[in-house]
């Protein structure tokens, strides 16, 4: 293992440039403690570590108005669990929820995906529902997060999405829904504020084209906040529809309250 990680290490330390050899070794022992957790959590008692596949790409063809749209994803894990093909996307920090119960979790669940977060999950499920052919509510796929957290709480690391789940896949077509409205009639507010409209975003902190953005600009977050308050507060009536013509402002807005649902 120590010595794949160190081949993963020089290779992508040349791909990003950098000439220093002497940070193989920190970057290995940064690493390998995630993966331990990998090993114990899916292939627990020194079993043969067995995947149909990893960074697998795959899309999800859904319904938008009268034309199909495909959404491409990739698959860090695939594998044969317990009768059902499981895709799994890893992540390296904390887990999405520290509640206590799985009731808990999976409210916490809900309304992440309600809010338009933490997508990657049923998008795996109903794309291999897809592929395989499923009924309504078959159990044929699982959609999970793995969290390689090594200081994670066991219980917590790993949440799953099943076909029975039918109130996340609802969730998850009414964000496609909005989102790809909002697509086809450009209209991508930026977002400068949360969504209680108190702070800068977090992902602000890291965005590649910050630069190019009002990002800090508090006279921008001011009018930015006025206008979506105002189309908010307006009545329209609801589209007919999923491929509903509706105005620009409106498509504004339903985007931007997405982050209210969570």
């Amino acid at each position: 293992l120590d010595r794949l990680l160190e081949t993963t290490a020089e290779r992508l330390l040349r791909q990003e440039g950098i000439a220093l050899t002497r940070l193989v070794r920190p970057l290995v022992v940064r690493a390998r403690p995630h993966l331990e957790v990998l090993r114990q959590h899916l292939w627990p008692g020194g079993q043969t570590l067995l995947a149909s596949g990893s960074e697998v790409e795959g899309s999800l063809t859904v319904s938008f108005g009268d034309e199909l749209q495909p959404l491409t994803f990739r698959a860090d894990l695939v594998r044969r669990h317990e009768g059902r093909w499981q895709l799994i996307d890893l992540k390296t920090g904390r887990p999405l929820s520290r509640n206590k119960t799985p009731s808990g979790r999976r409210a916490e669940l809900q309304r992440a995906v309600s809010g338009g977060e933490r997508l990657q999950a049923v998008a795996y499920l109903l794309a291999a529902e897809q592929v395989l052919g499923a009924e309504a509510g078959e159990e044929v796929a699982l959609g999970s997060y793995l969290f390689l957290d090594p200081q994670a709480e066991e219980e917590a690391r790993e949440v799953t999405v099943g076909g029975a789940d039918l109130d996340l896949k609802e969730a998850f077509k009414a964000v496609v829904d909005t989102t790809l409205t909002a697509w086809w009639q450009g209209a991508f507010p930026p977002r400068l504020v949360d969504a209680k409209g108190e702070k800068e975003p977090r992902r602000c902190q890291y965005c590649p084209v910050a630069e190019a953005c009002l990002r800090g600009d508090s006279g921008a977050r001011r009018r930015l906040l006025r206008v979506t308050e105002r189309l908010s507060s307006e009545t329209s009536p609801e589209p007919s529809g999923l491929g509903a013509v509706r105005t620009a402002e409106r498509v504004f807005v339903d985007l931007w309250n997405l982050g209210g649902r969570g």
